[in-house]
This record gives structure tokens, C-alpha cells and sequence, in this order.
């Protein structure tokens, strides 16, 4: 049904073509900001090539350079050595060129169902609000909300609290 395209793509697509939907122009980091925004995240800040890889991939989007930043990290695509962090080899280049909707893709994909199903609710709602709405809204028991948005925080798609959610970025 989605023709083999990743489901942010799809949900992208389909809003585009929503009236009232706007496009939103992010300001790009510059070389010296790009540097900083990992070496804030760590474990180290990245050696030059690496940042030409994030610079190339993101264009400076600091949502897209930051996902992408934990990606390499989490997946040992890159590794801290001698004091800078590197891609792990040659063929992880590759992962440094990972688009902003697969690097989302790649996030989303390892949450149950339920947990996706509720974060789509819970980011058409606003980018934080409480438990108890996302349970009234879809009919879903107010633990089984909690537990699902526990899981997006341990993965690092929302900071969840007991009552309330917050997203990091808008988008």
C-alpha cells in the first residue's frame, strides 16, 4: 500500500497536500555550531571527516544532525578514538547519509505498535501535554499510555513523566 516508502515519507506526502499546512524553514548551523551540537551530546566531539559526512547529510539541520549524531553513536557505527569519534569503518559512510525521515524511521521502528499508534495522537495533539488526554482521546487506559510513552522515552522519542509527555523538537 505505501509502495515500499518508509512511513514518514508516506505521513509527509499525504501532508503536504492538507490545506492549512505550512511548511516550516529551519535555520541551518553553521560549521562551528555543527561541531558543537555533538561534542554537547558525546561521547566526544567528531573528527573532521565525520563532520563533513553529518554536514553533507544534514545540510546543518540541527533535529536532523542530532538524530543522526545518536544513530551512529548508539548503532557503533561511529566510535570514540583518541579523542574524537570516527566512523567505525569505510561502509559506515553509508549510515552517515542517512536522510531525516529514515534516521526517524529507524527510531520509530523498534516501538511496539501501540506506542507508535499513541505518539501519532500524541504529536497531533501539540509537541507535550498530559496522559490523561491521550487516554480519553483514543479510548486507551491511562496506564497502558503511560507504559507505551515510557517506552518512546527510553527511546528517545519523547520525555515522558507519569502525567505528562514533552517532544524535544516541534517537528
Amino acid at each position: 500500500r505505501g509502495g515500499g516508502r518508509p512511513p514518514v515519507r508516506r505521513a509527509l506526502e499525504r501532508l503536504r497536500d492538507e490545506p492549512g499546512c505550512t511548511p516550516v524553514r529551519l535555520e541551518c548551523l553553521d560549521e562551528v555550531a555543527l561541531n558543537e551540537l555533538p561534542t554537547s551530546l558525546g561521547p566526544a566531539s567528531p573528527s573532521r571527516p565525520l563532520l563533513r559526512e553529518i554536514r553533507s547529510s544534514t545540510g546543518g539541520n540541527p533535529l536532523h544532525a542530532r538524530l543522526l549524531w545518536a544513530h551512529l553513536v548508539e548503532t557503533g557505527a561511529a566510535v570514540a578514538q583518541d579523542g574524537h569519534v570516527v566512523l567505525r569503518e569505510a561502509g559506515a559512510a553509508s549510515a552517515a547519509r542517512l536522510g531525516l525521515g529514515d534516521v526517524i524511521d529507524v527510531r520509530l521502528e523498534v516501538l511496539s505498535p501501540t506506542c507508535r499508534d499513541l505518539l501519532q495522537v500524541a504529536s497531533v495533539l501539540g509537541p507535550s501535554g498530559d496522559i490523561a488526554t491521550i487516554a480519553e482521546v483514543t479510548g486507551t487506559a491511562p496506564d497502558t499510555v503511560a507504559a507505551a510513552l515510557a517506552e518512546a522515552s527510553a527511546a528517545g522519542v519523547c520525555d515522558a513523566g507519569a502525567t505528562r509527555y514533552r517532544f524535544d523538537h516541534p517537528l
